[in-house]
């Protein structure tokens, strides 16, 4: 930071306004140095949402709010599978298969989302091996 206060560039100029922005967003900016977990890039999560924004148009013709609302719950659940590398196919089975525990509240619906599934249950019953497993792709 000590480096921008010794630039000497011209009031109003763009240089200028470039320092003042810097200087005044240094905090911010340099957020990820105290905590370890925050990166540098954004580069893997925009990879992450892309097929969001790809889809952002055909979803204009999903019908309607309601029908919006379940297309977005389908697609985030998809993606948490991949993130979590699960096939969704092996996840979707399982957990419609469940629906009728879910009913009689003999299951916790948390405990079928993906990123807290226990996945033994996702293995097939045909004793053919794990389920196979997917990796997120970048579009």
């Amino acid at each position: 930071m000590s480096f921008l206060k010794k630039i000497h560039a011209l009031p109003k100029s763009l240089l200028d306004k470039a320092v003042t922005y810097a200087l005044n967003q240094w905090p911010t900016l340099t957020i990820y140095i105290e905590h370890g977990d925050a990166e540098q890039s954004n580069c893997w999560t925009e990879n992450l949402i892309r097929p969001f924004a790809l889809g952002r148009r055909n979803w204009l013709f999903v019908g309607n709010e309601a029908s919006a609302q379940k297309a977005a719950l389908l697609h985030s659940l998809v993606q948490t599978c991949l993130l979590n590398e699960i096939n969704p196919r092996d996840y979707f089975q399982y957990v419609l298969n469940q629906a009728h525990r879910l009913r009689k509240g003999e299951v916790n619906p948390e405990s079928l989302l993906p990123q807290f599934i226990d996945r033994e249950l996702l293995k097939p019953n045909n004793n053919s091996g794990a389920a196979q497993k997917i990796q997120p792709t970048s579009v």
